[in-house]
């Protein structure tokens, strides 16, 4: 006699690991020492050592990294631990040219005195030969290590992930200091880097991984450090660079951030959160270069407003969920706003505002099919069209009543004519658009 035994096709879940395995957590501290001794070996006020000597103690420091990574490899046949010290050794590779430029800058504008930590980023003047020959050794050394990076972390784009981050630091090496001048390099810069990721990189499935997202993330900090130079030792400021740091906040929220969570509301929400900063940029760029300290006065909302909405509109498309509350809002915002400019400034630039908004947000809600979008277009529209007739009116009641009576009177006649013989197609052409607009979202 056997016992009955129950059979269920029912399978434990497996048990959710919250941390990652030791040797993974080991690499992650590991890594953030090194780059922490590489920060404080910078910041360090060694200004007794002669400044060729420190910055040939940081490119061995560099090249012991890769070191350490070719030994991970032969030796002990760990691909992981090889990995992360070659991705360090590209990583550094902005604080090698930061470190250039500053020599480059003292050669040109002479050897400046900074108070504090700062010290540690003043350079003395050295003459050209010596300069352009450090220059050189260093790119002799940093350009095949910072190859070998990206190739244990991205090996098919390698070559073209190389190419565009020694242009990106190839711009440290510039002596511009003036903060309107560098915000125009960093606009150009960063354009030139969003255009890089999205044509070379975001289209294939390998730089979408957690390697290559570190790796497209890594071009940006020569931006990051070209901006960062100016706020730290220069204190001296623009809205124009401020426009800039708003700027390079909309691209961390919009284009960076989400590529971090699978969860479509996360990405929705840091997407949604990036239109702050983009319309700060806006803002701070039409003051740099429009008003310049001037009163805005009657130009706050065509200037500032209606193209803040515009962006808002833009970057609701790949908000998801998020995105058709933020066009709304952005179109409601449009309407009121140039209406509101209307009321305040009855001029007939105001009148044409309106109307060429609300055909703006007309297009744009019949472009993505959204119903309320679209019909807040209408409704501002309409208001244009009454206020021009209102101004009609009002140009014509006096001396010239009898021409606005006879005009309404034809008016009337064509149009009566017109509906006898097209009103019935103008009625269905009518049902027909109302019909399609309802089933929008």
């Amino acid at each position: 006699m056997t016992a009955d035994v129950e059979v269920t096709s029912e399978t434990p879940e497996p048990k959710r690991e919250f941390w990652p395995a030791l040797p993974v957590l080991l690499r992650w501290l590991g890594a953030i020492t090194l780059l922490s001794s590489a920060f404080t070996f910078i910041l360090k006020d060694w200004m007794g050592t002669d400044q060729l000597l420190r910055y040939g103690q940081f490119v061995g420091f560099t090249v012991l990294l890769t070191g350490c990574g070719w030994f991970c490899i032969t030796r002990w046949k760990d691909d992981k631990g090889a990995r992360t010290f070659f991705g360090l050794t590209a990583a550094l590779l902005p604080a090698h040219f930061a470190q250039l430029g500053g020599m480059f800058y003292a050669n040109r504008r002479g050897a400046e005195e900074f108070g504090g930590f700062r010290q540690a980023f003043s350079f003395e003047q050295l003459d050209s030969m010596t300069l352009w020959g450090t220059l050189g050794g260093a790119l002799a050394i940093l350009i095949p290590l910072t190859y070998f990076g990206f190739s244990a972390m991205a090996r098919g784009h390698a070559k073209a992930l190389t190419g565009v981050y020694l242009l990106a630091n190839s711009i440290l090496l510039i002596t511009l200091r003036d903060p309107n001048l560098v915000a125009v390099v960093g606009f150009v810069m960063l354009i030139g880097l969003c255009w890089a990721d999205h044509k070379l990189f975001a289209p294939h499935s390998r730089m979408r991984t957690w390697d290559g997202y570190a790796m497209r993330t890594l071009l940006f900090a020569p931006f990051a450090l070209l901006v960062g130079r100016n706020l730290v030792l220069y204190p001296d400021t623009s809205n124009l660079l401020f426009s800039l740091i708003a700027a390079m906040a909309s691209v961390l929220f919009y284009l960076i951030l989400p590529h971090c969570t699978k969860s479509e509301g996360v990405r929705s929400g840091l997407r949604a959160i990036a239109v702050v900063p983009a319309v700060g940029a806006w803002y701070f760029a039409a003051e740099a270069l429009v008003f310049q300290g001037a009163p805005l006065g009657n130009w706050l909302i065509p200037i500032m407003i209606l193209p803040g909405c515009a962006i808002a509109t833009l970057l609701s498309i790949r908000m998801g969920t998020l995105g058709g509350g933020v066009r709304r809002l952005a179109a409601i915002t449009a309407i009121v706003g140039a209406l509101v400019q209307l009321l305040t400034v009855g001029t007939a630039t105001s009148s044409l505002i309106v109307l060429l908004t609300s055909l703006g947000v007309i297009i744009g809600g019949y472009s993505m099919k959204d119903r309320i979008y679209f019909r807040t277009g209408l409704v501002g529209f309409g208001l244009g069209l009454l206020y021009h007739l209102r101004y009609a009116t009002e140009i014509w009641h006096s001396d010239y009543l009898w021409v606005s009576l006879a005009a309404v009177g034809v008016i009337v006649i064509l149009g009566s004519s017109y509906i006898e013989r097209y009103g019935r197609n103008g009625v269905r052409w009518t049902r027909t658009l109302h019909q399609k607009v309802s089933e929008w979202d």
